[in-house]
């Protein structure tokens, strides 16, 4: 039940972007409300069959459920918040937020898992794995490569498993990549927004009676 949930809020979430956000603003902003509204009802066609093609493959939705929750996250949290309390966020820095948080997620939920000896390897010092552990992941990994025949296969597996078992920044999931690419987003939305120009009076006004409402 709740898989199915976060699945059809996802859907939902997901169609409604592409038909209204990608089609009507960007290709067609004279659509009619009919018009936009067959829009959104293909979106979800759409979408619902390439969820059900994934699902086909054997993947497990549930892991592709978490891992999406951390990305959107990480996609629009700092611009949401600094769109509403920060008068001087403007369009350059929300879109730089947006694109420094997605890119840092998309890479931790993906690197460790389908990288881990690349990934470990080069970030060993920020696993916090216990210091025994990088001798043990030597051996294995020796093994794998000295290794012949049958059981070859068996030893890299071994070894890939257990780069995989210590494959991140403090021992944190990879499925909780906004506690990465939050901050970061927040901090690329600031920079680029002092750099660049301020936003418009109209859109600071917008923005100040937004707030006023909600007070």
């Amino acid at each position: 039940a709740a898989n199915l949930a976060i699945a059809l809020g996802l859907l939902i979430a997901v169609a409604n972007s592409l038909g209204h956000d990608f089609y009507f603003k960007t290709f067609d902003r004279t659509a009619t409300q009919s018009r936009q509204l067959a829009a959104l009802r293909l979106m979800v066609v759409i979408v619902a069959l390439a969820s059900a093609f994934i699902a086909l493959t054997g993947y497990d939705l549930s892991d592709w459920a978490a891992g999406s929750l951390s990305l959107a996250a990480a996609a629009f949290l700092p611009a949401l918040v600094l769109g509403l309390w920060w008068g001087r966020t403007n369009q350059a820095g929300a879109i730089a937020g947006m694109a420094a948080g997605v890119a840092l997620a998309l890479f931790y939920l993906f690197a460790p898992y389908y990288f881990p000896v690349q990934f470990y390897e080069a970030m060993r010092g920020l696993s916090g794995a216990a210091q025994d552990q990088w001798p043990h992941y030597l051996t294995l990994r020796e093994a794998a490569n000295l290794a012949d025949g049958y059981a070859k296969q068996a030893a890299i597996d071994a070894w890939i498993n257990e780069a995989r078992k210590f494959a991140s920044w403090g021992g944190v999931d990879r499925h909780y990549a906004a506690l990465f690419a939050i901050p970061l987003g927040f901090v690329v939305a600031i920079v680029v927004s002092l750099c660049t120009a301020r936003p418009s009076v109209d859109v600071e006004n917008f923005v100040g009676e937004l707030r006023g409402a909600e007070d």
